[in-house]
């Protein structure tokens, strides 16, 4: 009697201690899935996180573009309110600047600053002094005092004359032949990859390059010309 009750208790011993075993590992297994799920939510989060910042890059993208867009149209509605020449060429002066040039195909955009004549008031008296706007940009001006007769001088004794006279306005010229121009605008040009330039002096023309474009610091044009749909077809340095 003895050893079976003994032999039984051995036995429900051992099945408690397997149970404990079982219910362990039953644990230890379950682990890993938990780990798994954390790991698939990390990913979902990331890939949300990765979507969201793909979309503010690509919203970024489109307002830039749109600003550039716009700005470019604005520049060719000031371009056209100035007007053109007899022959066609912008009465505006225009200076380059390829830090952020970009090819579009069959064009680049290019930043440009417009230049515009300074015009002085005809109805100035001899020994009178006045200040003129030479960079509505950076509001950079000068003081001219009349010599008369559409003569002037500035403080270092440079002349000035005043020319083309148009209702009561004249244009002003430096060293009788110069014309004098103030920056007023800074915008954007497009200009086409076979446009002309050159300089009309010497009469010698080459198509423009993206490597003369993208080097340009300043680079000006008193002769520029555009097509119907308002890019640059013609870059032409006309002189002083």
């Amino acid at each position: 009697m003895k050893k079976k009750v003994i032999s039984l208790f051995i036995a429900m011993t051992m099945v408690a201690s397997l149970s404990a075993c079982g219910a362990k590992d039953n644990k230890q297994a379950a682990q890993p899935d938990t780990q798994q799920a954390a790991v698939k939510d990390t990913g979902a989060n990331s890939e949300n996180g990765a979507t969201t910042e793909q979309s503010t890059d690509n919203k970024s993208t489109e307002s830039q573009k749109t600003e550039e867009s716009d700005i470019i149209e604005q520049t060719g509605t000031i371009i056209g309110e100035y007007g053109y020449s007899d022959n066609g060429y912008s009465v505006l002066s225009y200076k380059l600047y390829g830090n952020n040039l970009v090819d579009c195909g069959d064009y680049y955009e290019i930043d440009a600053i417009l230049m515009k004549g300074v015009k002085v008031p005809n109805s100035i008296k001899k020994d009178e002094k006045f200040t003129i706007q030479t960079n509505e940009l950076t509001g950079e001006k000068i003081t001219l005092t009349s010599l008369g007769d559409g003569k002037y001088v500035d403080k270092d004794n440079r002349e000035y004359t005043a020319y083309n006279t148009n209702g009561s306005e004249s244009e002003l010229f430096c060293d009788s032949d110069d014309k004098v121009e103030a920056d007023f605008f800074k915008g954007r040009i497009r200009i086409r990859k076979d446009a002309k330039t050159g300089a009309a002096i010497t009469k010698k023309y080459e198509t423009i390059t993206k490597e003369k474009l993208s080097q340009a610091d300043g680079l000006w044009f008193n002769g520029v010309k555009f097509d119907g749909k308002g890019i640059v077809t013609e870059l032409i340095f006309f002189g002083d």
